[in-house]
C-alpha cells in the first residue's frame, strides 16, 4: 500500500476523489478501447467457445456477475460466473477445454484469480483479462489484455474500477452479439452507453447531498440490507461490499426473493434496506416485497427510475434514477448513488475509507493482509 492513501484524514478522501472521476473515465473508455474491445470480440467469435466463464475476488466478482447477465442476454454463448477460488479449485478439468475465461482483477495479481486463469489456460481454456494496471501477473498468462484507464486507484475501497470493468464487459458484450447476428437491441444499446458519462455525471451532481443525508440516518442503524434482481443482484452485492469496507457496517446483498427466505428475520426498525429496482421485470415483485419490509418497520431505500417510483409508493426515501436507460445497462449508473451512500456512512462513522484498515497495525501485520495478492 503506497503513503498516499494515507495522507488524508478529512473529507474529501480519496475515494471520493476517484468516485467523482468516472464519467471521465467512462468516457476515456468509450473513445479510446472501442477498437481494441471489437478485437477482443472478434477473438471470442473466432474461438467459438462451448462456455465462457466470467471470474474475479471481491469487486471483479461483483462485476464478473453483471457482465455474465449482459452476454447471456445479448449473445448466443453460455456464460457462467464462479468466484475465482471456486473456478480454480472445484469445477472439473474438462469444462475448460475448448472454453473461454474473463478474469477481472483491478490489481491484476490477486491470488486466487491468477491461480484460476492458469489452471484453465493449462486445460485448454483461451483467456481473457480485464486489469487496472498493465504488465501484472494476470496479464502475463492471458491469450488478450484489457486494460481499464486511469492506473492504480488511490483508494483502495475501489469504486472506478468496478464502473471502467461493467462498461468494458458490456461493450465486449454488444460486439459479440452483433457478430453472432444479434443486431437490431445492439443499436439502442450503444446510444445508450453514450450517453453513460454525462448520466453519471449527473447523477454524482444530484445525489450527494440526498446520499449524505440518508448515510446520516442509517448511521445507527446496526445493518444495512441491499437487495436487487437480474444484473442488479450484482449491484446489491456490490453495495453492500462497500459498505462493509469503508464504513465497516454489518451489511448483506442479496437476490430480490432471496430476502423472504431467511434474511427476511433480521427486518426491524433498526435495519435499512436498500431496494434497487430498474422498474423493469422485477417492479411487481419488489413492490410486494418492499410493502412487507414496510410493514416490519425496517427504513425503505429505493434507487429506481421515475417509472419504478410509482409502484414503490412504501419507499418513503427514493433516489430517482433516469427513465429509458436498458435494464442491462443499469448497473454502470445504480452503483454510484450506493458508492456515496458508502463513503458518506464511512465518513460519519470517522472512518478512513482508502485505507481498509490496513493503518491499524494488528491488521496490517497479520497474515490475511498479505495473502491476498500475489
Amino acid at each position: 500500500m503506497t503513503s498516499s492513501p494515507k495522507s488524508r484524514s478529512e473529507h474529501p478522501y480519496h475515494m471520493f476523489e476517484e468516485i467523482l472521476n468516472q464519467p471521465k473515465i467512462v468516457n476515456e473508455i468509450l473513445s479510446k478501447l472501442s477498437m481494441q474491445i471489437d478485437e477482443v470480440a472478434e477473438k471470442i467469435f473466432s474461438w467459438s467457445p462451448r462456455k465462457i466463464f466470467l471470474t474475479g475476488c471481491g469487486t471483479s466478482y461483483n462485476a464478473a456477475l453483471g457482465g455474465r447477465y449482459v452476454l447471456s442476454n445479448l449473445t448466443e454463448f453460455d456464460a457462467e460466473c464462479l468466484p475465482s477460488f471456486e473456478l480454480g479449485n472445484y469445477m472439473p478439468i474438462k469444462v475448460f477445454n475448448k472454453a473461454c475465461v474473463i478474469a477481472i482483477s483491478s490489481s491484476g495479481a490477486t491470488k486466487a484469480t491468477c491461480r484460476a486463469l492458469s489452471f484453465a489456460k493449462s486445460n485448454g481454456s483461451r483467456t481473457i483479462s480485464i486489469v487496472g494496471v498493465p504488465q501484472t501477473p494476470l496479464a502475463d498468462c492471458s491469450d488478450e489484455v484489457i486494460v481499464t484507464p486511469g492506473g492504480k486507484e488511490l483508494s483502495q475501497a475501489v469504486t472506478r474500477s468496478y464502473v471502467s470493468q461493467m462498461v468494458v464487459l458490456n461493450m465486449l458484450a454488444i460486439t459479440c452479439a452483433k457478430l453472432c447476428g444479434n443486431e437490431e437491441p445492439c443499436r439502442s444499446l450503444e446510444v445508450e452507453m453514450k450517453a453513460l458519462p454525462e448520466k453519471i455525471k449527473h447523477s454524482i451532481e444530484g445525489k450527494t447531498d440526498t446520499m449524505r443525508i440518508l448515510a446520516s440516518r442509517c448511521l445507527n442503524m446496526d445493518g444495512i440490507l441491499f437487495i436487487g434482481a437480474g444484473p442488479n443482484w450484482a449491484t446489491a452485492l456490490e453495495g453492500s461490499l462497500k459498505t462493509v469496507e469503508v464504513a465497516h457496517m454489518c451489511s448483506m446483498g442479496f437476490d430480490l426473493e432471496e430476502i423472504l427466505h431467511g434474511p427476511r428475520v433480521l427486518l426491524n426498525s433498526k435495519k435499512a434496506v436498500v431496494i434497487i429496482e430498474p422498474g423493469e421485470r422485477s417492479l411487481q415483485r419488489a413492490a410486494e416485497i418492499t410493502e412487507g419490509i414496510y410493514e416490519l418497520g425496517s427504513l425503505v431505500i429505493a434507487v429506481t427510475s421515475k417509472k419504478g417510483a410509482r409502484s414503490l409508493k412504501l419507499a418513503k426515501n427514493l433516489i430517482s434514477m433516469p427513465d429509458g436507460l436498458s435494464e442491462l445497462l443499469t448497473p454502470i449508473l445504480y452503483i454510484v448513488p450506493l458508492q456515496l451512500l458508502a463513503y458518506f456512512l464511512a465518513v460519519e462513522r470517522k472512518m478512513n475509507p482508502d485505507v481498509l484498515r490496513e493503518d491499524e497495525d494488528y491488521l496490517r501485520a497479520s497474515k490475511i493482509a498479505s495473502t491476498r495478492l500475489l
